[in-house]
């Protein structure tokens, strides 16, 4: 839990208050703005019920997303280091097709309408650089990279 100065209605909230935010509840990022005496003044939902949601209107997203951050050395495939949210079920295959190139495999979970955001970066530089990621085939994604990028970062949404 950490303290933060948040803006509110008038009256509300004050400039100079100092207001409790924490997370609670498990799916989503409910969150309770209370101020010190522990009284609730907003509760927000921000990110929706189970399978995520869009910020703030507790709807659920028209999309599943895999999202995760991957690791790649030498000639060998990438390795998830950490899957940060999955909604398939399943972890998606990576194999290594070339200096640069990998490929992620899960079978019939792609669709027409599959978008796949990355960035890369060499594991020791600072900034992520852009990559290219795509749909091969309802089984099979692709992601490129300069061939130095070992840290991968990865989300593919499919829509419904």
């Amino acid at each position: 839990m950490k303290l933060f100065k948040v803006a509110g209605e008038p009256g509300d909230i004050t400039p100079d208050s100092v207001y409790l935010i924490k997370r609670h509840g498990q799916n989503g990022f409910d969150m309770k703005v209370s101020n010190s005496e522990g009284n609730t003044l907003h509760p927000m939902n921000c990110c929706g019920d189970e399978g995520g949601g869009n910020p703030g209107n507790g709807t659920t997203r028209p999309y599943k997303s895999y999202t995760a951050v991957l690791l790649q050395q030498g000639q060998e495939p990438p390795v998830v280091i950490d899957e940060l949210e999955n909604e398939f079920g399943v972890s998606i295959g990576f194999t290594y097709n070339s200096p640069g190139s990998y490929r992620g495999f899960m079978p019939g979970a792609f669709a027409d309408r599959t978008i796949v955001f990355c960035n890369a970066r060499y594991i020791h530089e600072g900034f992520p650089r852009a990559a290219a990621g795509r749909m091969l085939s309802p089984d099979e994604i692709e992601i490129n990279c300069a061939e130095d990028d070992n840290y991968i970062q990865l989300e593919v949404r499919v829509y419904k």
